[in-house]
């Protein structure tokens, strides 16, 4: 075999090696692609990708990939369009998968399950832990709708209402096996206020049925006996009847007030009001009504001092606190109030406190709610209708402010209120 020979043979095995080399390379780098589902950008215009009959292999794989693209921004679109849309519904909404895991949510449910951080990809109960809750989650998986289902859960610590509807959505690229739609409408204020109606009817009918049955029976009394009834006990009765019907009226009167408060938006209609004088007329009204060594103290306010009040409103609010402060502090004890100014915060600073014994801390912050009472047998002994701070305190607020109950240290009770001067 001449040289020439050989070196021919060498060229051609130097040849098909390196096109052996290519389409093996080729071949790999495809084979990565479809892998990692990753672009494969080799020219179909290559000669040995056309000798081969692998140029349409690539521009199929080329295409799917294409198509697969447009697909996965379709879909990456139509989660962005979901998750807007979720994003607007002030109801709490996700959806979970077969395994409970969450596939979508909105940021109300991260605000109201997770304190605000994200819980798409959580299972949910991570979150919710309620069996009750995980049954209607079963329910519905199975194929069962949930409507206004009125559920309640625990929270923070917290306990919360809400009107549970959940729907099975069909399969979907994100759940290729099917999912359930979970809508959370949050109905605790709805509950709270049904107790607060329910308790404030409670109240009503037990605080009017103790005078209307004493009227009832001294009346009867008088109408059966009224031949054998002397002159004294009759007076007696008719008292007891008027001291009633007193007290039925005034309770009367307190709840039309109240409703007043909660119902009409102006029920404070503000003008400017010098402070000083106002003080000064309680004062006088109530020099005369303490009880036994009681005294009454006015501690004067400056002159000039004005603010933008409601004044016969916010004189009514003393009446009530010095009305308490007469009944329950006791026969030795001092009453005083006053009223300042607060230049730093532009607020009108108002306290009523006395030297008695002051009451419990656990009631402090329940004797502005309707109808409570620290000691409920002396209170109605007195003639309070358990509404006199409720009252206060909604004129207050009314006005922008706030009102508050301290113990003092050395004895007796201070209530104040602050309200805006302005």
């Amino acid at each position: 075999m001449s040289g020439f020979t050989i070196f021919l043979l060498i060229v051609i095995c130097g040849v098909l090696t390196w096109r052996l080399y290519r389409i093996r390379t080729i071949l790999r780098d495809l084979s990565e692609a479809v892998t990692h589902k990753t672009p494969y950008l080799q020219s179909t215009e290559s000669n040995i990708v056309k000798r081969f009959k692998i140029d349409y292999l690539i521009q199929t794989y080329s295409e799917l990939q294409y198509q697969e693209r447009k697909m996965r921004d379709l879909e990456l679109q139509m989660q962005n369009q979901i998750e807007a849309v979720l994003g607007k519904i002030q109801e709490a909404v996700y959806s979970i998968d077969l395994n409970n895991i969450i596939i979508h949510a909105n940021k109300s449910a991260s605000d109201t399950f997770n304190n605000g951080k994200p819980i798409r990809g959580k299972r949910i109960e991570e979150l919710i832990r309620d069996p009750e809750f995980l049954d209607c989650a079963h329910m519905a998986k199975s194929g069962q709708p949930i409507n206004n289902h009125e559920l309640q859960l625990t929270i923070d610590d917290k306990t919360r209402w809400f009107e549970v509807s959940a729907t099975p959505i069909s399969k979907s690229s994100s759940s290729p096996y099917g999912s359930v739609l979970f809508v959370f409408h949050d109905i605790s204020r709805l509950k709270e206020l049904e107790i607060v109606k329910n308790n404030f009817v409670a109240n009503v009918s037990h605080e009017l049925k103790t005078p209307i049955t004493i009227v009832q029976g001294f009346t009867e009394t008088l109408i059966d006996d009224n031949d054998s009834v002397d002159p004294a006990t009759r007076l007696k009765f008719l008292k007891k009847i008027e001291s009633n019907t007193t007290r039925l009226n005034l309770i009367v009167k307190d709840l039309l007030t109240l409703s007043r408060i909660e119902s009409e938006p102006e029920f404070v209609k503000k003008t400017r009001t010098e402070i000083g004088p106002m003080l000064s007329s309680i004062q006088d009204n109530y020099s005369n009504l303490v009880k036994g060594s009681q005294k009454l103290e006015y501690l004067p306010v400056e002159k000039g001092v004005f603010a933008q009040i409601d004044a016969l409103k916010i004189s009514q609010v003393f009446q009530n606190l010095l009305d308490n402060a007469i009944r329950y502090s006791g026969e030795e004890s001092t009453i005083s109030f006053t009223a300042s100014l607060n230049s730093d915060t532009d607020t009108l600073e108002c306290k009523v406190w006395d030297s008695g014994k002051g009451i419990p801390g656990e009631d402090l912050p329940n004797i502005f709610r309707r109808f409570y009472r620290v000691d409920k047998a002396r209170s109605r002994a007195h003639g309070g209708t358990g509404l006199g701070l409720s009252i206060a305190r909604g004129i207050v607020e009314h006005h922008g402010g706030n009102i508050r109950a301290e113990n003092i240290p050395d004895g007796g009770l201070c209530i104040s209120f602050s309200i805006p001067a302005q």
